[in-house]
């Protein structure tokens, strides 16, 4: 079993997941069924209860659980997560494929 990520600040994670999504904290209350100091008080948590981080996983439609253990969903796949401003202009595309290409140079010796 891989070491589990002791370093994680969940918090500051759902915090991004939230602007990236350019989700307020009120909104976000509402569908946590919370009052907003409770998101500000989870935003702030390096830690959250299992049961809340999975109900905060649906509700943004990300896997927050996937960061503890980063490597062991990896499987040889790289994910690359789009935020902002790029995102805003990918939504509003209807998008069949994307194409990654990767380039390596070696640096000589």
């Amino acid at each position: 079993m891989e070491a589990l990520d002791t370093n994680l600040h969940i918090g500051r994670l759902i915090n991004q997941t939230l602007k990236a999504r350019s989700m307020t904290y009120a909104q976000f209350a509402r569908l946590l069924h919370c009052d907003r100091t409770t998101v500000y008080h989870l935003v702030r948590s390096k830690s959250i209860d299992t049961d809340r981080l999975l109900r905060i996983s649906k509700i943004l439609n990300h896997d927050f659980l996937r960061h503890y253990y980063p490597s062991s969903t990896n499987d040889g796949q790289i994910t690359v997560e789009i935020t902002g401003d790029k995102l805003s202009q990918l939504a509003d595309k209807a998008i069949a494929s994307i194409t990654i290409e990767i380039k390596t140079t070696k640096k000589e010796k």
